[in-house]
């Protein structure tokens, strides 16, 4: 009889000691904990929670859990708060998409959020464990601008090499026999012929700053100025100057989908001043809610032949993003390249 008193009491003094600990637990823990009812009303949260997004300690108690989410994730959330509600269980919330948290100043938080319902508790209460992922996403963010920087001098030393063993040679070849047959014909046909050998130079140093410009992985500028660096360099053969337009958050775009828009804009954009003869040549490129969308347009003489192998690099490019290249042109009538790519900012 002694022996079952005394082992009842050992396991009185080992709860009553788990309670202690567990009460410092939500004290001390490194993550956000709160503690929500069936009705998604905060009963509780921890300070680390509260630290987390800038609250003072008791400030979330008694708020609706959704006050927690970005606004335009609050309305599905309390659909999935539902469904979770009728077969509670221990997982992770969101597997396979990137959670954020919102700050009371409004800025997002990149967030892991576990959930863990209290099983003996009849008001049917769960538990949120809330892991903030910034210096994670910090991370992960350097890896892919040293991924990316790889990337650009790989491809910069195989453009170079396609480009100074076939490219350059021919040119300057060219410009040597163009030089020789000055002084054979008319002063005209001089004059024509010098023009060229210029035409020739400006092309050989619009190769080389491709090869050995801003490309070169020691700096990468805003999407933004690297389309007007892109478009200035193009055009500056023109007589006229080029009618641009760029709205919309397009430096917010992903680092891939932001380079294929350059790249887009650069083949369009040089077929147009090449080979079009067109006396106006506009740009645009439009970050939407919905779409990003690029448009070069020329009033020149229409696709030939020289123009359409550039344009099935373009479709491609539309193709792996899930988008489509649109062209409008005819003998005569000038040409329309819009490349359309769905971006579904309306949605993140």
């Amino acid at each position: 009889m002694t022996r079952q008193v005394t082992g009842q009491a050992s396991l009185i003094t080992n709860q009553q000691a788990v309670r202690r600990y567990a009460s410092e637990a939500w004290g001390h823990s490194p993550d956000g904990l709160v503690l929500v009812d069936i009705d998604g009303t905060i009963i509780g949260a921890n300070p680390a929670m509260h630290k987390m997004l800038g609250y003072e300690l008791g400030d979330l108690d008694g708020q609706s859990v959704e006050v927690l989410l970005p606004e335009q994730s609050r309305h599905t959330h309390v659909g999935l708060r539902f469904q979770y509600a009728q077969n509670p269980e221990v997982r992770s919330m969101g597997v396979g998409r990137r959670l954020s948290a919102l700050h009371c100043d409004g800025s997002l938080l990149a967030v892991q959020v576990s959930l863990a319902p209290l099983s003996d508790d009849p008001a049917g209460v769960t538990l949120a464990a809330v892991r903030d992922l910034s210096d994670w996403v910090e991370s992960e963010q350097h890896i892919a601008e040293l991924n990316l920087k790889r990337m650009v001098a790989e491809e910069r030393d195989r453009i170079a090499r396609d480009l100074h063993d076939n490219v350059i040679q021919e040119l300057f070849a060219l410009g040597l026999s163009l030089q020789g047959a000055v002084g054979l014909r008319s002063q005209d046909l001089d004059e024509r012929i010098l023009k060229a050998v210029g035409s020739v130079d400006s092309i050989i140093s619009s190769i080389r700053r491709a090869i050995f410009g801003v490309t070169s992985g020691e700096g990468i500028a805003s999407v933004r100025a690297r389309l007007m660096a892109v478009i200035s360099d193009l055009t500056m053969p023109l007589s006229f100057d080029p009618e641009i337009n760029i709205a919309g958050p397009v430096d917010d775009l992903p680092v891939e989908l932001g380079n294929d828009l350059l790249a887009v804009v650069s083949e369009a954009l040089a077929n147009a001043v090449r080979h079009s003869g067109a006396s106006s040549i506009s740009v645009a490129a439009e970050v939407g809610v919905e779409y990003l969308t690029a448009i070069v347009d020329d009033n020149g003489c229409g696709i030939g032949d020289e123009r359409r192998s550039g344009l099935k690099n373009i479709s491609e490019r539309a193709k792996r993003h899930g988008g489509d290249l649109e062209i409008e042109t005819g003998t005569g009538c000038g040409t329309t390249v819009r490349w359309v790519i769905p971006v579904g900012l309306k949605n993140r």
